[in-house]
Protein backbone atom coordinates (compact mmCIF):
# COMPACT_ATOMS: atom_id res chain seq x y z
CA UNK A 1 0.00 0.00 0.00
CA UNK A 2 0.80 3.32 -0.36
CA UNK A 3 2.50 5.14 2.44
CA UNK A 4 0.94 8.73 2.07
CA UNK A 5 -2.76 6.84 1.27
CA UNK A 6 -2.51 4.95 4.38
CA UNK A 7 -2.86 7.42 6.98
CA UNK A 8 -6.09 8.80 5.52
CA UNK A 9 -7.50 5.86 6.98
CA UNK A 10 -11.10 5.33 5.43
CA UNK A 11 -12.58 7.29 2.42
CA UNK A 12 -14.98 9.58 4.56
CA UNK A 13 -11.93 11.08 6.85
CA UNK A 14 -9.74 11.07 3.28
CA UNK A 15 -12.21 13.13 1.72
CA UNK A 16 -13.22 15.39 5.18
CA UNK A 17 -9.31 16.07 4.84
CA UNK A 18 -9.05 16.71 1.08
CA UNK A 19 -12.38 19.47 1.12
CA UNK A 20 -10.39 21.11 4.13
CA UNK A 21 -6.94 21.50 2.52
CA UNK A 22 -8.75 22.82 -0.44
CA UNK A 23 -10.80 25.36 1.35
CA UNK A 24 -7.56 26.38 3.00
CA UNK A 25 -5.84 26.59 -0.41
CA UNK A 26 -8.70 28.95 -1.66
CA UNK A 27 -8.93 30.98 1.07
CA UNK A 28 -5.27 31.31 1.05
CA UNK A 29 -5.83 32.87 -2.59
CA UNK A 30 -5.56 36.62 -2.49
CA UNK A 31 -7.88 36.80 -5.29
CA UNK A 32 -10.27 35.38 -3.38
CA UNK A 33 -9.69 36.40 0.03
CA UNK A 34 -12.45 38.16 1.92
CA UNK A 35 -14.71 38.02 -0.98
CA UNK A 36 -16.51 34.01 -0.46
CA UNK A 37 -18.05 32.52 2.00
CA UNK A 38 -18.34 28.98 2.38
CA UNK A 39 -22.19 27.40 2.65
CA UNK A 40 -22.17 25.15 5.45
CA UNK A 41 -23.10 21.96 3.97
CA UNK A 42 -25.16 19.12 5.93
CA UNK A 43 -23.35 15.80 5.41
CA UNK A 44 -26.29 13.97 3.29
CA UNK A 45 -26.79 17.21 1.05
CA UNK A 46 -22.97 17.37 0.05
CA UNK A 47 -23.33 13.61 -0.56
CA UNK A 48 -26.06 13.94 -2.53
CA UNK A 49 -24.83 16.12 -4.57
CA UNK A 50 -21.23 14.42 -5.17
CA UNK A 51 -23.54 11.56 -6.22
CA UNK A 52 -25.03 13.34 -8.70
Amino acid sequence: QNEQLSKYGDTKSARNIMLLELKKLIEANPLFRDKLVFPSFKTSRLRTLINQ
